[in-house]
């Protein structure tokens, strides 16, 4: 078996009941063969994605009305207004809920990443694969509730596994397995 073979094996043992009752199988497919057409790209000597603008903007705009309610209730909790526990559990609701948004739009390393592909392999972050050590990168799909969730697999040499959840990124599956393939054939 080839470690594609393995590791669509283990996501599908990860599979709960009704995921296989709906037949909602992960599909892993090579980068080769859902990019586009190589002829006429030109690229920089490196393309760096990052997460997308428009979701830290949106998370910030709510984050500053969630703001706005939390300093209010805050002050009606300093005041001691009538229905007291009210004014508290809507603002030790309010708190949790500027904390998920906090750590899942701005701070969560599973979501925020900068990936950065060139001639000499991909990076993310800080952390490097290089060509030589890369054995197939693939796309996995999967529908995941009401959408589909784009996954980036590299798979090393070493039979090591790297698995980055695209879900913040700002680019489509085709386009990012485009750029891997350009710079994948500059590399040879």
């Amino acid at each position: 078996m080839t470690l594609v073979d393995n590791f669509i094996k283990t996501e599908e043992s990860k599979m709960n009941w009704l995921d296989k009752a709906v037949r909602n199988y992960p599909k892993v497919r090579p980068t080769k063969s859902i990019s586009y057409s190589l002829t006429n790209l030109k690229l920089d000597k490196e393309k760096i994605i990052r997460p997308s603008l428009l979701d830290k903007f949106i998370s910030a705009l709510i984050l500053f009305f969630l703001t706005i309610v939390w300093v209010g209730l805050f002050k009606m909790l300093l005041d001691y207004k009538f229905p007291f526990a009210i004014f508290l559990f809507g603002f030790l609701l309010v708190t949790f809920i500027i904390f998920i948004l906090l750590s899942n739009s701005f701070f969560n390393k599973k979501y925020i990443y900068d990936l950065t592909i060139n001639k000499e392999g991909i990076a993310i972050d800080n952390n490097k694969f290089y060509w030589t050590d890369i054995a197939e990168t693939c796309i996995m799909n999967r529908q995941e509730g009401r959408r589909t969730n784009y996954y980036l697999v590299i798979f090393k040499k070493d039979t090591t596994i790297k698995k980055l959840d695209l879900f913040r990124i700002a680019i489509t599956d085709k386009k990012l397995a485009t750029i891997i393939e350009y710079y994948k054939t500059k590399a040879d």
